[in-house]
């Protein structure tokens, strides 16, 4: 059920069907991650610049670049692809 529904079932409401919504959730899932890669980024480079030197653990740092490239280049081809 989804949350639309379980929030009507709770107040005693008519459970209305939604059939838009999956499809909407698919929308928005790449803005979805493009919130959170930004998110990511923003948090690693506070770290990164500011944090010391020494606490730096090179293999961390680079899987998190690894993945937050890794994350916008397919994000970018979504992105261009669904423009057209």
């Amino acid at each position: 059920m989804i949350h639309v529904n379980k929030q009507q079932a709770d107040l005693d409401l008519d459970i209305k069907e939604y059939p838009l919504i999956g499809d909407l959730k698919e929308q928005i899932k790449p803005y979805e991650e493009l919130w959170n890669l930004q998110a990511m980024y923003d948090a690693r480079q506070k770290e990164w610049e500011t944090g010391k030197l020494e606490a730096l653990v090179p293999d961390e740092v680079e899987s998190d670049f690894r993945k937050m490239f890794s994350t916008s280049t397919k994000l970018a081809t979504r992105f261009e692809t669904a423009k057209h």
